[in-house]
């Protein structure tokens, strides 16, 4: 596919890196001439220097004859009118990035009078994960594949789980219609076979559809009580989308805001929550909310630092679950051996989910990749393949296939069926297929092949 890229900040390299590794045709526009070289530098990409609105730097770009337009630089204007002029152009599908609620109550109408196919919002949909995530609190991360049919669910083993010191042929017995697929064990990631035994303080990844999930959820003992009380640190957009998703819910809500205008304007809006104005990251100031009695600590400022360190600070509390909002990719890789619960980077959760759009508006030639999930604090991928029938994995039982070291056939969903394959399965053309894989570089299903 031809797809050009307008503006790039995280989302826009983000999505350069992803989209050019698969094999896409991309075109980078920019108004700074050193971004488009570093960028350059890194991927095999065109690059054009000029602003995104311009008519003739869209035609140079080709956008008559483009198949995806993405407008993502930090303004919405500047992207609701760049995406505006190339469907004018003729470009196919056209995406602005924009973070003003406003515009997202009016999709329908910028779709159906602009001719903008799709918004991505990052603090939207990073506020929905959150929201989604609470409903699950001792739930680490969760992923939903196959337009929601199958999820992914990851959490601790409490000490006293009935699954501890049990084997995975065992937990297939008690739990037929789910699949771990992943153990984290202190500074280890397992892909597991069948006689895997389960340990206290286990982080493992199960895969299988929500209802069952929902049982095994309820088995984990630091799942039996729902969490109530919830520490927010920062009122930004992240926060103000969550307050919005959570405002039906029955938490005990405290947030710690340092702007006393934006402080004042949340306790407004959120009459039911207690709005603090204060430094979170101020010791004395956490002491005083009593830190210790809330059960769940998300820290959403603008600094990846002061996340951080208020993440280690609440966990040396006492406080059960922590997030920590962490914006720069870069920073992820040093932040494995940190004990960090769940780690949130909100252009990463919308572009997997731009990804997952353009995917579904056709395939390159060399990927066969409907979507990518990163896992286990960014040491593992999911990656979910349309098998193609030209595939050289197809038609052999998987007890001979042989795979590379670390992958995982997790799940097959087959004409609305989920199969959690055996050595006897094969895949078959058309088959949804769940890849687990430390590799992190499957491009193709017959990249599983040795």
């Amino acid at each position: 596919m031809q797809i050009v890229i307008g503006g790039l900040g995280k989302v826009g390299t983000a999505l350069c890196h992803e989209l050019s590794h698969e094999g896409h045709d991309v075109t980078a526009l920019d108004v700074n001439e050193n971004v488009l070289t570093k960028a350059i530098e890194r991927e095999d990409i065109r690059t054009i220097t000029g602003s995104i609105t311009s008519i003739d730097l869209q035609l140079e770009a080709n956008m008559p004859s483009c198949d995806v337009f993405i407008a993502a630089t930090s303004s919405d204007e500047v992207n609701i009118t760049a995406a505006m002029i190339a469907s004018k152009l003729g470009a196919k599908h056209t995406v602005a990035r924009v973070r003003d609620t406003e515009y997202g109550a009016h999709m329908a109408f910028m779709r159906e009078s602009l001719g903008i196919s799709y918004l991505i919002n990052p603090e939207f949909e990073a506020a929905r994960y959150l929201a989604e995530m609470l409903q699950f609190p001792a739930v680490y991360a969760m992923e939903r594949f196959v337009n929601g049919n199958v999820t992914m669910m990851e959490a601790e083993l409490a000490e006293d789980s009935d699954l501890i010191g049990k084997d995975l042929v065992h937990f297939r017995q008690s739990y037929p219609s789910l699949l771990v697929t992943a153990v984290a064990r202190e500074d280890e990631i397992h892909i597991p076979g069948g006689h895997f035994v389960l340990q206290s303080h286990d982080r493992i990844q199960v895969t299988g559809q929500m209802d069952d999930l929902r049982q095994l959820y309820n088995q984990f003992t630091k799942a039996k009580k729902r969490y109530m009380k919830i520490l927010i640190i920062g009122g930004g957009r992240i926060a103000h989308y969550l307050l919005q998703f959570l405002a039906k819910s029955h938490l005990e809500i405290t947030l710690i805001e340092k702007n006393p205008k934006r402080a004042n304007h949340l306790a407004g809006e959120f009459p039911h929550i207690s709005v603090l104005v204060g430094d979170g990251t101020d010791h004395e100031l956490l002491d005083e909310t009593d830190l210790n009695s809330f059960d769940i600590l998300l820290n959403l400022t603008g600094m990846d630092e002061e996340n951080i360190m208020i993440s280690l600070h609440a966990a040396a509390q006492g406080v059960a679950r922590t997030v920590t909002k962490v914006t720069r990719v870069g920073m992820l890789p040093l932040l494995a051996s940190f004990d960090l619960q769940t780690i949130l980077t909100p252009h990463r959760i919308a572009g997997e989910g731009l990804m997952r759009y353009i995917r579904a508006r056709g395939h390159s030639n060399e990927s066969d990749i409907e979507a990518v999930y990163h896992l286990m604090s960014n040491r593992l991928e999911a990656v979910e393949f349309t098998a193609p029938k030209e595939a050289r994995s197809l038609y052999i039982s998987l007890k001979d296939l042989e795979l590379k070291p670390g992958i995982l056939i997790g799940l097959i969903y087959r004409k609305g069926q989920i199969i959690f394959p055996k050595g006897a399965d094969v895949l078959k053309a058309r088959d949804r297929v769940i890849v687990i894989s430390k590799e992190m570089a499957l491009k193709n299903l017959d990249d599983i092949l040795a």
